[in-house]
C-alpha cells in the first residue's frame, strides 16, 4: 500500500518552545521597522522628520515608536518595493497620501476597530482580545494581522493546532505576512519537523523578496551539520 502525501504534524503534550514568537503590536521601535521591512535607519528617520510617516516619542527617551496606523504604511512601502518601485517612486505615493492623512487626523476622535481595542486588551493581557479578534476577523478588519494575534493567545493557552490554523488562516489572507511566516517557521520547529521549519522560512523570502528574516531558532545551531543560510 502507498503511502499519502499528506503529513500530519503530531505536537507533544506540552511542547516545550524554543522559539520566540511574534505576535502584531500596536507600537514599534526604529530597530524592530528596520528589521521587518529591509529599510534603511536613515530612511526611516528622514521619513519622519519629513512627516511623511507620522511617529511618537517613546516616554522617558528620544527615540521615534511607529503606531498601528504607521505599520500599515510600511506594509505598502513593502509590497510596492516588492512590485519594483523605487524609493522616490515610493516617497511620491507616501507624499500624495499624507494629506489625507491630515485631514483625518483633524477630525473628531473615531472609536477604536475591533482590532485595535484587541490589540490594547492584548497588550494588558486582558483575556478579551480573543473575543475581539474573533469579532476584528468576522468584520473583516486587518484580518491577517488578527488571525496572526489570534494564534499567539492559542499558544500562550496550549492549544497548538488552533495556533496552527491561525498562523496558516493568517497567510491565506496575506502571503506576505512577517509574523505568522515566522511563528508558523517556529511552530513547525517547536513540533520537531526541522525542515518544514525551514521550508515554510524560504517559502517566506520568496513570496517577498526584501523581507529581512527574524532570528530563527535554529540558525547557526548544531540542528544542522552546517551553518543554515535561508
Amino acid at each position: 500500500m502507498k503511502e499519502t502525501g499528506n503529513k500530519v504534524i503530531s505536537f507533544p503534550s506540552p511542547v516545550p518552545s524554543k522559539a520566540d514568537y511574534q505576535r502584531v503590536k500596536s507600537s514599534y521601535s526604529i530597530k524592530e521597522i528596520k528589521q521587518l521591512f529591509g529599510l534603511s535607519e536613515k530612511t526611516i528617520r528622514r521619513w519622519t522628520e519629513q512627516g511623511i510617516i507620522q511617529a511618537s516619542t517613546a516616554a522617558g527617551t528620544s527615540e521615534s515608536t511607529y503606531d498601528f496606523q504607521a505599520l500599515t504604511q510600511f506594509r505598502r512601502v513593502r509590497e510596492l518595493r516588492s512590485q519594483g518601485h523605487s524609493i522616490r517612486q515610493i516617497e511620491a505615493e507616501l507624499q500624495g497620501q499624507l494629506h489625507l492623512f491630515r485631514v483625518q487626523a483633524g477630525r473628531v476622535a473615531r472609536l477604536l476597530t475591533p482590532f485595535e481595542e484587541a490589540l490594547l486588551l492584548h497588550e494588558q493581557g486582558d483575556p478579551k482580545a480573543a473575543e475581539h479578534y474573533l469579532e476584528a476577523i468576522s468584520e473583516g478588519d486587518n484580518t491577517a494581522e488578527a488571525h496572526c494575534n489570534l494564534g499567539i493567545i492559542n499558544l500562550e493557552q496550549g492549544q497548538l493546532p488552533k495556533a496552527l490554523d491561525n498562523f496558516t488562516l493568517s497567510l491565506k489572507s496575506d502571503p506576505r505576512h512577517v509574523e505568522a511566516h515566522y511563528n508558523l517557521a517556529n511552530l513547525y520547529y517547536d513540533a520537531g519537523d526541522l525542515q518544514l521549519s525551514i521550508s515554510t522560512s524560504r517559502s517566506s523570502i520568496i513570496s517577498s523578496a526584501i523581507w529581512s528574516p527574524l532570528q530563527l531558532p535554529w540558525i547557526n545551531t548544531g540542528s544542522l551539520n552546517r551553518k543554515t543560510k535561508i
